[in-house]
């Protein structure tokens, strides 16, 4: 039952935090010197860094169906069952374990913007397919790429905002993209329970995140152009 599967989490959770404690090497931070100059925060008016801001916050509050409701819908909206949707979890999964390695690769030949925007356009056909089809194989890549791509497209953002910005203000940057991204996703969760509750439509609320993908995109790849 849905109880021991909790426990069980809880249970690996606290064993792979007790490793973390014991292996992880403690690194004292370096004390800032009094004599070093301000940080200077330009970077926050790139339209570059704007941009950027605007796809991954797209992405954030885009791919938030596929982790709440994705899965139900398929299993009993659509009637495939519960191992169906175990499956496609599975293979959500693996892609996500695939997707920064193959993200990394394809970075390296082409630069981090083009694998990002490609990515992400992967990401927003994933979002739209089950507004459109309930084939069990189109959902399954649904899954595949809305789902298991967002954590190759977390690096990709990372190293995006390094290129922007710089390695000096790296830190900073890519702490107020973190937050965009947990904003947009906490708003987004909200808005599709809220949208669920007074529709009932599932295949609105994927095409929304579909769109709201898009529009992300579009921002980013015009505002690119300004620099």
């Amino acid at each position: 039952g849905p109880s021991a599967a909790w426990m069980g989490l809880t249970i690996v959770m606290i064993a792979a935090s007790m490793v973390l404690l014991v292996t992880v090497p403690n690194v004292e931070a370096r004390p800032v010197q009094s004599g070093q100059p301000v940080l200077d925060r330009g970077w926050q008016k790139k339209p570059a860094f704007i941009g950027l801001a605007a796809a991954y916050g797209a992405a954030g509050a885009g791919y938030v169906p596929h982790t709440i409701i994705f899965v139900d819908h398929v299993a009993r909206d659509l009637g495939h069952g519960l191992a169906v949707g175990g499956l496609i979890w599975t293979i959500t999964g693996l892609t996500a374990v695939a997707a920064p390695l193959v993200a990394g690769i394809v970075a390296d030949r082409f630069g981090f913007a083009w694998a990002l925007r490609v990515i992400l356009g992967l990401m927003t056909i994933g979002a739209c397919i089950p507004a459109f089809t309930s084939m069990l194989l189109p959902l399954l890549l649904s899954s595949m790429l809305c789902g298991g791509l967002m954590i190759g497209l977390g690096s990709l953002a990372a190293g995006r905002t390094r290129e922007i910005v710089g390695a000096e203000a790296h830190a900073p940057a890519w702490a107020a993209q973190t937050v965009l991204f947990a904003v947009a996703q906490a708003l987004a969760a909200y808005a599709t329970t809220a949208a669920l509750a007074a529709t009932g439509n599932h295949a609105l609320v994927f095409a929304v995140a579909g769109m709201i993908m898009a529009a992300g995109l579009a921002v980013d790849l015009a505002l690119s152009r300004q620099n």
